[in-house]
């Protein structure tokens, strides 16, 4: 008989989607009353991180403007990254997401900068830069789990993984946002590194000081429990 699990959604998860969610009632409420997108004072742009508003390095992934946007990453983060965090342990995961942000920020500022024109000045925002590193590292560690589209179209991580990838290209290569589409491929890029980064010496004396948890056997991503055995959990997306 199968079995379907909701993911428990990890600490560090709970915290990054309350503030996922507060921001973008925030920038809904700025936007409609005030006129006044959130995303050009939180979002990553070459110009005005060159004019001293450096903690754009930071608060870029929080400043969403779509609805879909929030949802789509806010789904990956509980599914994929409490797994991930179940795995590493609070203190390696919280590295994770922090290289991520300020690797994946610093590669777009140099791609604009290589571009130069109005790209310096478009800002880069959005937990999507999160979702597409997770989705990365989630396929290397289990490249052949299976997520399920809607319930109905199965396909395995490292197809999802290279259906995104494809996603992004295209849309970095011939719609107006491309610039944003290059960011997210950037952090796909660290979700791979990242790997060779966390053998490093240094890293490891970092994380060691941290205790890390083993995520709990079954409860990981909506998964269908089926003699786990003889066939790979499937999840959900």
């Amino acid at each position: 008989m199968q079995q379907i699990y909701m993911p428990n959604l990890s600490k560090v998860n709970k915290i990054l989607l309350i503030i996922l969610g507060v921001s973008f009632v925030l920038n809904s409420i700025a936007i409609n009353v005030l006129h006044v997108p959130l995303v050009n004072f939180l979002g990553l742009s070459f110009a005005s991180f060159s004019s001293g508003f450096i903690f754009q390095i930071i608060t870029y992934p929080f400043a969403n403007v779509g609805l879909m946007e929030v949802v789509f990453s806010g789904l990956l983060l509980w599914f994929l990254g409490s797994e991930l965090e179940g795995i590493w342990g609070e203190r390696k995961y919280l590295a994770y997401l922090l290289m991520t942000v300020i690797f994946s920020g610093l590669a777009y500022l140099v791609f604009s900068v290589a571009l130069g024109g109005a790209v310096t000045g478009f800002p880069f925002h959005g937990m999507n830069v999160l979702s597409s590193a997770m989705c990365v590292s989630y396929a290397v560690l289990f490249p052949d789990r299976v997520f399920q589209f809607f319930m109905l179209i199965p396909i395995k991580a490292k197809y999802f993984c290279m259906i995104l990838a494809g996603m992004s290209l295209y849309s970095g290569l011939f719609t107006p946002s491309g610039a944003m589409a290059f960011g997210n491929l950037f952090a796909m890029g660290f979700g791979l590194v990242f790997f060779k980064i966390e053998h490093l010496d240094l890293f490891k004396k970092i994380i060691s000081k941290g205790r890390a948890t083993k995520a709990p056997k079954g409860k990981a991503n909506l998964r269908i429990v089926e003699d786990e055995e003889k066939k790979p959990p499937r999840y959900f997306q």
